[in-house]
This record gives C-alpha cells, sequence and structure tokens, in this order.
C-alpha cells in the first residue's frame, strides 16, 4: 500500500519537472524569436527616396518622408499624396536589409565574367535610391541596361528591391492604371 503512495508522489514530481522544463523551453524560444523580431525593427529616422525610369529626367519619383510621389512623362509632371503603411515600410525596410543594401557600392554595374555572353536590354531602367536609416545616407544607383546568362546574384537583388518598391508605390497609387511604360513611347 505504501509502495503505490510513493510512486504515486515520484510521479507527480517528474510531472513537475518536465512542466517546469517545458516552461522554461517555451520561455526560452519566446525570448530568442521576440530578440530576433526587434532586431529586424524599422528604425525611428528610417525614410527613402526612389527614382526610377527608363531616362534619368522622365522619371518616377517617391519620397517617403514627404509622402510624395511624383511622376514625370514625356510632356506632362503629376503629383500625388502617397503615404507608405507600416507593413510597406517593413516590407521595404526587410528587403533592404536581406540583400545588405549599405554594402553597396554607389554606382552597382552588373557583373558578369563573360563578357561575349552579355547583351544590352533596351529600352533599359535606371534605379536610384537613397535610403536614411538613423541620420545615415546611403546612395545606390543601378540599371538593367546589361543583362547575360551568367547571373549576378548582387545585381538581382536589387533589382528585385527595385520591383518591390515599385509594386508598393503603383498599389498606393490612386491612378494604378498609370503606369508610365504604358506612355512613355509615343505611337505616332
Amino acid at each position: 500500500m505504501l509502495r503505490p503512495l510513493l510512486e504515486n508522489g515520484l510521479a507527480r514530481r517528474l510531472f513537475k519537472m518536465k512542466l517546469i522544463l517545458h516552461l522554461f523551453l517555451i520561455l526560452l524560444f519566446s525570448l530568442l524569436f521576440c530578440g530576433a523580431a526587434a532586431a529586424q525593427k524599422i528604425p525611428k529616422e528610417f525614410w527613402f527616396t526612389f527614382r526610377f525610369g527608363f531616362h534619368a529626367k522622365d522619371a518616377t519619383l517617391f519620397d517617403s518622408k514627404k509622402k510624395k510621389l511624383i511622376v514625370q512623362g514625356l510632356d506632362t509632371v503629376m503629383t500625388f499624396k502617397l503615404k507608405l503603411t507600416n507593413r510597406e515600410k517593413q516590407t521595404i525596410y526587410n528587403e533592404l536589409q536581406k540583400i545588405n543594401f549599405i554594402e553597396y557600392p554607389e554606382k552597382y554595374i552588373y557583373q558578369h565574367a563573360d563578357t561575349s555572353k552579355a547583351y544590352i536590354n533596351s529600352p533599359c531602367r535606371h534605379y536610384f535610391l537613397t535610403v536614411n536609416l538613423n541620420n545615415k545616407l546611403k546612395n545606390v544607383e543601378w540599371d538593367n541596361c546589361i543583362q547575360s546568362s551568367e547571373k549576378d546574384e548582387r545585381h538581382a537583388a536589387l533589382i528585385t528591391l527595385g520591383k518591390v518598391i515599385e509594386k508598393i508605390i503603383w498599389a498606393g497609387n490612386p491612378l494604378k492604371d498609370y503606369h508610365p511604360s504604358r506612355v512613355l513611347i509615343d505611337p505616332n
């Protein structure tokens, strides 16, 4: 009769120890997960300007600090108010972190080993991105004028970054159906 009580007491202690261990592991993983998420939070002073288009003069400019989108066509200039949501800002910030944007040179040129495999993409797009992270400015310029069958991972990451920002900008644009690439070439 005494033996089942001892076993029952032992079972209770083992149960309590397992419970404490599980709670400790949950707490540990929660702290690690929250710490990683906190590292990816947007800095207090984060804004950017993004200029893109087929020509430096006929470009679209977005300024997240001034909350303005300026669309320049062949003979028109249109200005829109455009404020990004926190989620959109977080998406762009995450993409900047993912490609280690801060480490890019001011002008990134497509890198390929074999120039015989390269070709000129025409018309090509130019991109200019200035990012402010806690009052530290970083400017990077790139284009998609030279292409090759050999992939340049860093260049591809910049092109993807440009597409992510453009997609967000056009999604928030009150004239979603207007896109400068559709009207840049005059059919007449």
